[in-house]
């Protein structure tokens, strides 16, 4: 089979930028300051703006105050999900530390669900008697010790300055 250059070259341009992109340090994946200088690059109106911090509109999401010792004491109690008509309840069964050091605030968040949820959706609202509502993005977790069971995790990760 012949491959034209032009498609060659394009396929070879396109992964060696994503290479690029995969083996830069994880702040630019996560948008967070890598200890570098701020960014102080100015923005379509003309301000200079440090692009480090962490926007306004994610600060506005529940989710962003939630530490582990939110949900420590929710452990076995039910969360609501509805898609559609129909209400799935998910139980929170485990809150996993994985917080290396002290930089970051690390936590996965493992539930046992009583039905499957729709496929390809991963950003859900939860519903909570005491956490009111949020959203999580969940996916499907294997647990080795009960594989007849349907679980999911939520890993959430705040970098601390």
């Amino acid at each position: 089979m012949s491959t034209s250059r032009r498609r060659f070259l394009k396929s070879g341009i396109l992964a060696g930028l994503a290479a690029g992109f995969c083996l830069k340090e994880g702040a630019l994946a996560l948008a967070q300051n890598s200890g570098k200088k701020p960014d102080k690059k100015p923005d379509r109106a003309g301000k200079k703006r440090d692009r480090s911090i962490i926007p306004e509109g994610a600060k506005m999401n529940e989710v962003f105050f939630y530490t582990k010792k939110t949900f420590d004491p929710y452990l076995g109690t039910e969360f609501a999900i509805r898609t559609g008509i129909v209400t799935t309840t998910l139980t929170l069964i485990e809150v996993i530390d994985c917080s290396p050091n002290r930089k970051d605030d690390c936590f996965v968040l493992i539930f046992k669900a009583d039905r499957e949820l729709p496929k390809g959706v991963t950003i859900l609202k939860l519903q909570h008697d005491a956490l009111g509502k949020f959203e999580l993005s969940l996916e499907g977790w294997k647990n080795f010790k009960d594989p007849e069971g349907i679980y999911y995790q939520a890993v959430i990760n705040h970098a601390l300055e």
